[in-house]
């Protein structure tokens, strides 16, 4: 989902597979949008995927935003399904450490790696793992703290995997994108927390550096 959010905005759409409004997978095209509008890129069949599509202002002064996400999926295995979106982070944003903690209750979590640059080296813990081009990922799961670490810049997302993938009593498919370690610097963080049917708790994780955690209010 492109969404023009100041000025009107001309971009470019390559996408990774084919798409419901006929474009052809690796072959770019351009959309303008104006000033609220919305634009949606949605894969042809259900098992295609997006991740690594790539999307650019023609214009480095024209800004928009972007969220990526399924209209209905599960994530590890089948079972419960869930609408995922979250915000896609500009590719000058990204860093190459991101530190990933296990959501309270399961037993695992879901992890996505994707490459911004060629010949990226991802290590998990200290380990390499894989070497990915542009647009390409690497996945696992997690059970305890984890460092993640690219040699180059990379996206990663974490997902709460489905409830019947791990056995625990609660839970459906979620994402959030994480933020790297380079981007630590917020003394402040606002977020929403929802209590509607069959939601009866809410938990956060908050990573911080060893120094500042006396801040912590």
């Amino acid at each position: 989902i492109i969404v023009a959010a100041g000025d009107s905005v001309t971009v470019e759409i390559i996408t990774t597979t084919n798409t419901e409004g006929g474009q052809l997978a690796n072959i770019p095209w351009t959309v303008t949008l104006d000033t609220g509008d919305i634009y949606l890129v949605q894969a042809q069949n259900s098992g295609d995927d997006l991740t690594g599509s790539r999307i650019r202002s023609l214009n480095s002064n024209q800004t928009y935003a972007v969220y990526n996400g399924h209209t209905w999926a599960w994530t590890f295995c089948s079972g419960n399904k869930d609408p995922l979106y979250e915000v896609a982070y500009p590719s000058k944003s990204l860093g190459k450490e991101y530190v990933l903690i296990p959501s309270v209750g399961r037993l695992i979590d879901l992890f996505r790696v994707v490459a911004r640059d060629n010949n990226t080296d991802v290590y998990v813990d200290g380990n390499w793992v894989a070497n990915i081009n542009t647009g390409q990922y690497y996945e696992d799961t997690i059970s305890k703290p984890t460092l993640v670490i690219g040699s180059k810049p990379v996206s990663v997302a974490q997902y709460l995997v489905t409830g019947q993938c791990d056995g625990a009593p609660v839970g459906d498919p979620s994402i959030v994108i994480i933020n790297s370690n380079e981007q630590m610097y917020l003394d402040t963080v606002t977020f929403f927390a929802i209590r509607e049917y069959a939601i009866d708790s809410n938990y956060v994780n908050i990573v911080i550096r060893a120094a500042d955690t006396a801040t912590v209010l």
